[in-house]
């Protein structure tokens, strides 16, 4: 530090013996030689030294050009007499100590000038500001205060400094003027602003998030502001190769994807979603509203029913729509829409037309193939009725040759009775076939399995032939299933048919049996379709034949897989079976017994719905028990009556407990025509079924009342009750 003027002006710096009088750490600086030549006990201990000797000796420099510049003002400072007032941070043995300065020139003995230099303890909040510095200066982030608002350069700490090359000032900091001009509009001491910028670094330009906050200045008292940057450039290289990766997968996905603004206008379009509404390019779909995409239908059903629950981002609403393409087709689509941060929509659609086609393609297939079984089975059928029908045919003439060779009156009547009653069997047997022949599928229904299962049992038993016992065992409680009873008589018919087969020419037994079932799975038996969850009606079917070969069980529900000679099998019984059971949400297994083989169908067990309480009057205990069977079998709830007087005391007692009365028109103790009087009488409204003979009855048929001619079918019966009922036709 060169002299001043007039050195003289200078007093001459206190030597080591004054300055061992003092308590305060006081010390003198020779700014030429950057040491410290003597100092006082407090100063020595300031600069951690062991003694003033070993503080003399230590050479401070080397200097940054920042410490050079500041000398360089203090030497300007003391050269026109004036003392210098700062506070310091000072690094004796790299720790680092906070300390009020007051420096004065002085004259050494050699002649030069040299600093005094008297140190005073902070206050608290110099302290603070200290350590604050000292903080920023530590912080790996770099970090820059510049004067306001002229944005000169203040301080960069050491991290900011290994950026830049030169300190940087507000206005040079950014590589455009974006940033500068939102800091000083936006920034208050309470508000801090905050983007991301290029910055031009010696390392070549980087992106860098930055944030800014207005503060004092703790030296001058002055506003500055603090600049925080955050390197983010591999950051953000790294999250635009994803978004590119992204933006390449949408575009290659093959369900549609759009974007809406608020207004609901799209922004954006995958080409996906672009073919299937028939644009060429992008900017043909940009702009447009939703509304344009859908018709007046669709339009209202997703303003009333959609979008009123779309309230939030992040909500969602799936199903399915039928959108309008350029070319007016119908696009029919499975849609995912949901709301976006900046309420608009993120729509994804896929085109569900060729899958709704190939469904119902393939449900035309499986009622296809469900006939060609059906007619398989009807033909097997057909075989076991020729047999039952042709005996029965043959009752018949020899009984009428025997009654043309000797028509006596004893004989012509006994005779009479015979062909009446062997024509009502092969009217019974024909009329079963056909029911089951003409039955058109219809929506599956709630039905007791009992009834289904005895209804079953006549056709089960003519396809047996004769040389097959066959044993249906049903159960006492209700087995409701939702199911069609058509498919459910076919897979039994099926499964009499292959047991049949199985037993050969000697005959054997076939044992079909309804219960609750056990839904453990079982590794021996091999099936289709899931194990029901809730209770399970089981019908169960055994034979004891050779049972299923091994190399056979593994393909037992493949579709044209079939183990019979060519001509005799189309293998899709048991395969057409499985579809049927799995569409009622129920599982077929087969399994070998040790004893021959057992097949069994799950159903899920459903709620029977409440079915009317029937009043059976037949004055014949055969004929009402047989009628009570039947409809009991069907689910409906009956009570028995010893005659119709009986039957009629009962309805008058309790009127409001029966649903429907069946009787006998010609009952020789009461009538029809006498029970409708006497419940007209007695302001009794119920339903009645009146049985009649097939011939002309001698009674007229009541007003009121329902007819159901004799003999009957169990299917007629059914018929006529939900008729008199006034329920649907099954």
């Amino acid at each position: 530090m060169k002299l001043p003027a007039d050195p003289n002006r200078l007093p001459p710096a206190p030597t080591q013996a004054m300055l061992n009088a003092f308590g305060k750490p006081i010390w003198i600086y020779d700014p030429g030689l950057h040491r410290i030549s003597a100092a006082s006990p407090s100063g020595a201990k300031l600069w951690r030294a062991e003694s003033i000797e070993e503080l003399a000796s230590r050479d401070l420099g080397p200097l940054s050009p920042a410490v050079i510049a500041r000398l360089a003002a203090y030497g300007r400072a003391i050269d026109r007499g004036e003392k210098i007032y700062e506070q310091w941070t000072l690094y004796p043995k790299g720790t680092p100590v906070t300390i009020d300065c007051t420096c004065t020139g002085v004259q050494t003995l050699a002649g030069t000038v040299a600093m005094l230099v008297e140190g005073t303890e902070p206050t608290p909040t110099e302290v603070d500001n200290s350590r604050l510095v000292e903080a920023l200066r530590h912080d790996p982030a770099p970090v820059l205060l510049f004067s306001w608002p002229d944005g000169a350069n203040l301080l960069s700490n050491p991290a900011a400094h290994s950026l830049f090359e030169a300190a940087p000032s507000l206005d040079t900091l950014f590589a455009d003027g974006e940033a500068p001009a939102r800091i000083r509009q936006g920034s208050t001491a309470d508000t801090p602003v905050a983007g991301e910028n290029r910055v031009c670094t010696h390392g070549g330009m980087r992106i860098a998030a930055w944030r800014a906050a207005r503060g004092l200045d703790p030296v001058t008292g002055g506003e500055m502001v603090a600049v925080t940057l955050l390197d983010v450039t591999d950051v953000r290289a790294d999250t635009l190769a994803r978004l590119e990766n992204l933006s390449r997968a949408v575009d290659a996905a093959q369900d549609g994807i759009a974007l809406t603004d608020p207004a609901g206008n799209f922004t954006y379009m995958n080409p996906a979603h672009l073919r299937m509404f028939g644009f060429n390019r992008l900017e043909e779909a940009i702009g447009l509203p939703w509304t344009a995409l859908y018709g007046e239908v669709e339009r209202g059903r997703f303003l009333r029913e959609v979008f009123p629950n779309l309230t939030a981002p992040g909500c969602q609403w799936r199903g399915n729509a039928d959108g309008v393409a350029v070319d007016g087709t119908v696009v029919r689509q499975e849609v995912s829409l949901t709301i976006r941060e900046d309420g608009g929509i993120l729509c994804a659609t896929r085109d569900i037309g060729r899958r709704l086609e190939a469904e119902a393609h393939r449900r035309q297939l499986e009622v296809e193939l469900a006939q060609v079984q059906k007619t398989e089975a009807v033909g097997q059928l057909v075989g076991g009725l020729a047999h039952d029908v042709n005996n029965l045919l043959l009752a018949m003439m020899s009984t009428a040759s025997g009654l043309a060779a000797n028509p006596t009156l004893e004989r012509v009547k006994v005779g009479c009775e015979r062909i009446a009653h062997a024509g009502t069997q092969a009217a019974r047997i024909v009329r079963r076939m056909l029911d089951f022949v003409r039955r058109q599928e219809g929506p599956p229904s709630v039905k007791d399995l009992r009834g289904v299962l005895s209804r079953a049992g006549d056709l089960m038993s003519a396809l047996l032939f004769r040389r097959v016992q066959f044993e249906l065992i049903l159960g006492a409680e209700p087995l409701p299933a939702l199911i069609r009873e058509e498919q459910v008589v076919q897979i039994l018919l099926n499964l009499a048919a292959n047991a049949r087969d199985a037993v050969g020419p000697d005959g054997g037994l076939l044992r079909v049996s309804l219960g609750l079932a056990d839904t453990e799975a079982c590794a021996m038996r091999v099936g289709r379709g899931p194990l029901p969850h809730r209770p399970t009606v089981e019908i169960l079917v055994v034979d004891n034949g050779p049972g299923i070969p091994a190399e056979v069980m593994g393909r037992l529900f493949e579709p044209y897989f079939t183990t019979k000679p060519a001509g005799l099998g189309t293998g899709l019984g048991l395969s057409t079976s499985a579809s049927i059971v799995e569409a009622f949400g129920g599982r077929i297994e087969g399994w070998n017994t040790g004893n021959g083989a057992a097949f069994r169908v799950l159903l899920p067990r459903a709620e029977m719905p409440a079915m009317p309480r029937v009043l059976v009057a037949h004055p014949e205990p055969e004929m009402a028990a047989l009628v009570a069977r039947v409809l009991e079998l069907e689910g409906f709830a009956v009570v028995a009556a010893e005659g119709a007087r009986a039957a009629l005391e009962q309805l008058l007692s309790e009127p409001a407990r029966y649903q429907l009365v069946l009787a006998e028109l010609d009952a020789p103790t009461l009538g029809g025509e006498a029970l409708m009087a006497a419940l007209k009488e007695a302001d009794v409204r119920v339903p009645v079924l009146l049985t009649t003979p097939g011939r002309a009855s001698r009674l007229a048929m009541p007003a009121g009342a329902s007819r159901l001619r004799t003999p009957f079918t169990a299917s007629e019966l059914l018929a006529a009750a939900r008729l008199a009922l006034g329920l649907p036709a099954d």
